[in-house]
């Protein structure tokens, strides 16, 4: 394995882990009556956040060199996967349930290996497809053993097969981003800079009132949510710019294993049966073929 790839490996594994901590105070954090102000207030933390990345790096200083195109990509991956994505995936969690649309959504690893061949070339081995078949069975397993009461039209499973579609493509935009330029964490500001501002005119007047509601108590818990998961796309968007997307996009994935995990040991509030530990072992193969066979 390559240092490059290594630094791949780590970051989306930090990545996955950043997002599952973020997942954890959204849990705690998160008002039902104002879902799309807790959205927006999380992405002004996780800009927030990225900004600060960028000017402690030295990046921010560089981002006048982004070429036209990787501006352009990277600005897409803000409407594909911050604005449509995540709104589709929010959509999704409430027509169908949480576990319904995780399992669903857990399908981005297929999508973003297919547009990763089909969009930017990628060379992908039998044995990198079968390592990526792998990792998303052990997240279907966990995911399905999240049980849900929820009864819905068909046609509403749409809703999150539009957010793995979404997620996928921002996959392989970043990761095409990343290959023209060497300003990751620029590409993420400016995805963030085109997510947020999509936001205000999608909530309107409704966003200052939205915001006012808040409870101040879920108002730090939403922010910390929202640091760590601005954390948590400069590792991905870091991640894709060393490692192809057959490797970073399955562990990334790995978010609903860990969120679980530490749900479990933090909000006591997941159980872990003998699914987990079975999806636990396929994740933890599929990785392992993916990296060393």
């Amino acid at each position: 394995m390559t240092t490059d790839l290594l630094l791949g490996v780590a970051l989306s594994f930090g990545s996955a882990l950043s997002f599952s901590v973020s997942n954890i105070f959204v849990k705690k954090g998160a008002i039902s009556n104002f879902v799309l102000p807790s959205i927006f207030l999380t992405m002004v933390a996780s800009e927030t956040t990225v900004l600060a990345s960028s000017i402690a790096t030295g990046e921010i200083f560089g981002i006048g060199h982004l070429t036209s195109i990787a501006v352009l990509a990277y600005a897409l991956t803000g409407i594909a996967g911050f604005t449509v994505g995540r709104t589709l995936n929010y959509s999704s969690i409430v027509r169908v349930g949480p576990s319904t649309s995780a399992t669903i959504v857990s399908s981005r690893t297929i999508f973003a290996l297919v547009f990763s061949i089909l969009i930017i070339s990628e060379q992908v081995t039998m044995i990198d497809v079968i390592g990526d078949l792998i990792v998303t069975a052990g997240i279907l397993v966990v995911s399905l053993d999240r049980k849900s009461q929820k009864s819905f039209p068909l046609i509403y499973l749409l809703l999150p097969l539009g957010a793995a579609i979404m997620v996928g493509v921002s996959d392989v935009l970043i990761r095409y981003g990343g290959i023209l330029s060497n300003l990751p964490i620029d590409g993420t500001l400016i995805a963030y800079s085109i997510g947020l501002a999509s936001y205000i005119p999608m909530q309107g007047r409704k966003l200052i009132s939205g915001l006012k509601s808040i409870p101040a108590g879920s108002i730090r818990l939403l922010l910390i949510a929202g640091t760590a998961s601005g954390m948590a796309q400069v590792l991905r968007y870091t991640g894709l710019s060393f490692a192809p997307i057959f490797i970073a996009v399955p562990i990334i994935a790995l978010t609903p294993v860990i969120t679980v995990a530490l749900s479990y040991i933090f909000l006591k509030s997941e159980g872990i049966g003998a699914k987990f530990v079975l999806g636990v072992v396929l994740s933890v193969l599929g990785i392992f073929f993916l990296n060393f066979v």
